[in-house]
């Protein structure tokens, strides 16, 4: 399965319909919106925390990506950023 979320800009947000920025992937490497704190990471498809916790298997989702939660559930969700 193609990867887009390990190229290009993308902001995390804690759900579908939040609009506070919680971090970013950039090229596959996670940034901190504070300077200094450790950031987000994916590893193997899967979207940790800053605190090292496993948040789960990122999916498609329309132009985004979300952590699946199954059973329909949506976790974080992984959304392009204009270059």
């Amino acid at each position: 399965m193609s990867k887009p979320y390990l190229t290009g800009r993308w902001a995390i947000f804690q759900t579908r319909t939040s609009t506070e920025v919680l971090g970013y992937i950039i090229d596959g490497v996670g940034q901190s919106t504070t300077p200094g704190a450790p950031p987000f990471q994916i590893s193997d498809g899967v979207l940790f925390a800053p605190d090292g916790k496993r948040l789960g298997h990122l999916a498609p989702l329309g132009d985004s990506w979300a952590v699946n939660l199954g059973d329909h559930e949506v976790g974080h969700v992984l959304r392009a950023m204009p270059g």
